[in-house]
């Protein structure tokens, strides 16, 4: 029985050298329709306001199902898988903070036309997310779920002699989860001339409305990769997950741009695509959109991935030489036990020093039962 760890620590913990972090972040999405980035509701500037799980009505629509994801948030839907926005990173190697644990990513798969990121986590999760996979979302009420802060000044216009509110300045992340409510207004896809920066096909739009509760919602700092829960047939569902929103716009053509959670952008400059123009003001109020990814859009990728059919980004391995120095190449006899967050290696009378491939995972324990090696993952 011969085997080896390399480059060992203590004779026991592999420790190839880390790379940067696994986070990335996007800076926006085209024009003025940003990466979504944090929960506003109209009712209050409150910060602790929706800091809880909701409760009535709305218990068990979804925040049990949302965790930590780096410095956003992602929804477990399946015992060994969760799902994000693409656009803000994550996938193997990040971690997923999910009721008290710590869960580690070991394969990554990106939705061939959509903004979505599905991981497979090593262990088990004890709960998880059904999926709206019905196309009939619009009409439907929503529980939205973020990562991002609360709302900041408010941005007023001179009206007359007084002025007229228009909606709030977005007040930078704070990590906290949020939650608000909203309807969908519509599905819309890259053909629709309503948006103004190419987006996927299936995306479900909702409007910013002043007038539809103290709990209706808009995005800021924080919320992409969040969920958008609906109920369905006797319990909530993940229907989006919370992608891009109008809310970019100056005071005039010339001014410096702000982002803002707007619900009346009539009298504002908004970007459309080559200047900012003037929004004119109506005798009604001109509410600003937000965008969430379409479940039943990739409904049957989703399933794909879960039933382990699809194709991988990028999934975690196993390479082993006959020598600390190398050549290191990939090892096929060493499987991954993802329930039990390990690898198990045959023990044979050939020795074999093991490392986890390209530095992003370390080994943390090593423990031999039969004719088998176990080499636990670090957390």
């Amino acid at each position: 029985m011969k085997f080896g760890l390399f480059p060992g620590v203590s004779g026991l913990v592999a420790k190839p050298a880390r790379r940067a972090a696994v986070f990335l972040t996007a800076a926006g999405l085209l024009f003025t329709i940003n990466s979504a980035r944090g929960i506003v509701v109209v009712g209050s500037g409150d910060p602790t306001y929706n800091t809880t799980a909701p409760t009535g009505n709305l218990a068990n629509s979804g925040w049990q199902w949302e965790g930590g994801w780096g410095d956003v948030t992602a929804t477990a839907i399946g015992p060994h898988h969760i799902v994000s926005a693409s656009h803000v990173g994550g996938g193997a190697g990040a971690t997923f903070d999910y009721r008290g644990k710590r869960y580690l990513g070991v394969a990554s798969y990106l939705a061939p036309e959509a903004d979505l990121r599905v991981t497979m986590i090593a262990g088990t999760l004890p709960d998880y997310a059904p999926l709206y996979t019905d196309k009939n979302e619009t009409g439907k009420g929503l529980v939205l779920i973020g990562a991002g802060g609360p709302r900041g000044t408010a941005v007023s216009l001179s009206v007359g002699a007084g002025k007229k509110l228009k909606g709030w300045l977005w007040n930078g992340r704070d990590g906290q989860f949020r939650w608000g409510t909203n309807t969908v207004a519509a599905v819309v896809g890259n053909g629709d001339p309503t948006l103004r920066a190419p987006l996927p096909a299936d995306q479900i739009a909702c409007t910013f409305d002043a007038s539809a509760g103290n709990d209706e919602a808009t995005l800021t700092v924080g919320d992409s990769g969040g969920g958008a829960f609906l109920f369905d047939g006797g319990k909530w569902k993940l229907a989006g997950i919370l992608r891009a929103v109008e809310s970019t716009f100056r005071f005039s053509a010339t001014d410096s741009d702000f982002s803002a959670a707007i619900f009346d952008k009539g009298g504002l400059y908004e970007y459309d695509g080559s200047s900012f123009k003037l929004v004119p003001a109506l005798a009604v109020n001109r509410p600003t959109v937000f965008y969430a990814v379409r479940i039943s859009g990739s409904a049957s990728w989703i399933s794909q991935v879960m039933a382990g059919t699809a194709t991988p980004e990028y999934t975690m391995f196993v390479e082993s030489s006959a020598s600390p120095e190398g050549p290191f190449t990939a090892d096929s006899s060493v499987v991954l036990d993802t329930p039990n967050a390990r690898f198990v290696a045959p023990i044979t009378d050939t020795l074999r020093y093991y490392r986890v491939a390209d530095g992003r995972f370390n080994i943390t324990g090593v423990k031999v039962n039969g004719d088998k090696l176990y080499l636990s993952l670090e957390l």
